[in-house]
């Protein structure tokens, strides 16, 4: 799951996100829309309905590989005599349940975040750029460069004990860590309704 999150889906959802926002735009339909509903509540349908699908993916992929796991086990015991090889597997030192809660808030962050640059620029390029560059080519940029902080809050909940390793975070002030991503997304969303409420359906 740690790959799945810090790595995939962080990349896929905001993507994706900056594509439901200039949805409208692209193919012409946001004057319709906007006739019809006030501009407010397109913004709010929008991140409510990638929101959904962003859980109902999560959820879809990990009951997968929970039952999937079971399969291959059985698979692998029926051609391996597995209680022949003594391994030590580390336990994990949190649930599964504060796992969940940090991969959907920091998937929730990248959501909001792509979706307003979207909806600012009309175009789902500038979002695109920024979170492949961002997140594959620029360094941390310091303590608290979101990358930074939800490396620090993860190494809290997850062992990362499979293939992949996300990198040791810098020490920051939990409150403070917690206290910039909550403004950011306060940021973006009032951002992006006082655009939706400015913006003509003919502009």
């Amino acid at each position: 799951m740690e790959y799945l999150i810090f790595v995939f889906c962080t990349l896929v959802f905001g993507i994706y996100a900056s594509y439901v926002a200039t949805y409208d735009f692209k193919y012409k339909t946001y004057k319709l829309a906007a006739v019809r509903y006030r501009q407010p509540d397109i913004v709010t349908g929008k991140l409510i309905a990638v929101s959904l699908v962003m859980a109902g993916t999560l959820a879809t992929i990990l009951f997968i590989a929970y039952i999937g796991s079971y399969v291959i086990n059985a698979i692998v015991e029926k051609q391996i005599p597995v209680e022949s090889y003594l391994m030590d597997i580390p336990g994990y030192k949190n649930n599964i349940i504060l796992q969940l809660l940090l991969s959907i808030a920091v998937l929730l962050f990248y959501i909001i975040a792509g979706f307003s640059v979207a909806f600012l620029f009309k175009s789902m390029i500038v979002p695109t750029v920024v979170l492949m560059v961002h997140g594959l080519l620029v360094p941390v940029l310091g303590a608290y460069d979101f990358r930074n902080i939800f490396s620090f809050f993860a190494h809290q909940v997850f062992n990362f004990t499979g293939r992949f390793r996300m990198f040791q975070a810098l020490p920051i002030n939990e409150l403070t860590g917690m206290a910039v991503v909550l403004l950011s997304v306060v940021a973006f969303l009032t951002l992006c309704y006082v655009i939706a409420r400015k913006r003509s359906a003919y502009s």
